[in-house]
């Protein structure tokens, strides 16, 4: 029986050594500035959940309804078109960091209370960042239902951007960068696998970001 110490060490030796094929492969030259990118309809003829309506809002807004009906429970997922991927260069990160701005309150929630909101009411909630989107999510009682909307609309109109929560966040995801990334033992790694992997700066980088990117910014960044 292999050990789980020498399991570890082989998926070490082969992540290296992809990372070394990668490093001495005739790779493309990397994309000056991010490619803007176009929008792509995509046509599934067989979603993975049921599609009771899907329809698009005045506003612009795509709603997609889908009932099940089988536990008294309902579950909203907000999800923006936009990702680390649109990140302008020197501002890597900048997708990760709005979702953390999101919970600093707005004009009638305050700063971190859509967590009190909804787990007060029995539910749970998260958010995650990812290359081509960013997405927000409650589940809820299925009477609980409106005060998800409710939420998720004020922060959406009235968010609350100023020099406090900007300080504050920026320290925030730092300090997670440093966590979850900087002390994984295999993280620069995988990060540079990332780097080499893509011909362009857009996908090239990762979602979390880079130190100087972050420390360089400011809130003026951040209202644009």
């Amino acid at each position: 029986m292999v050990s789980r110490k020498n399991k570890c060490r082989q998926s070490a030796l082969a992540a290296l050594s992809l990372l070394a094929m990668l490093q001495t492969s005739a790779l493309p030259s990397k994309s000056a500035e991010p490619e803007k990118n176009t929008a792509v309809k995509i046509d599934i003829k067989k979603p993975l959940i049921p599609v009771t309506r899907d329809y698009t809002l005045k506003n612009g807004l795509r709603l997609i309804v889908s009932e099940d009906h089988s536990a008294p429970v309902a579950a909203l997922v907000l999800i923006y078109d936009v990702g680390a991927r649109d990140e302008q260069k020197s501002r890597s990160g900048f997708a990760h960091f709005f979702e953390h701005m999101m919970f600093q309150g707005s004009d009638n929630v305050g700063k971190m209370d859509h967590f009190k909101y909804i787990e007060n009411v029995g539910g749970t909630l998260n958010a995650s960042t990812h290359a081509d989107f960013t997405n927000y999510f409650e589940k809820v009682p299925s009477n609980q239902i409106e005060l998800c909307l409710w939420l998720e609309s004020d922060r959406m109109r009235s968010l609350k951007i100023n020099a406090e929560n900007f300080k504050n966040q920026l320290e925030t995801v730092k300090e997670e960068k440093r966590m979850r990334v900087d002390n994984q033992a295999y993280a620069p790694a995988s990060i540079r696998l990332e780097e080499l992997a893509f011909d362009n700066w857009a996908n090239g980088h990762p979602t979390i970001g880079y130190f100087e990117d972050l420390e360089a910014s400011g809130l003026k960044d951040v209202k644009q």
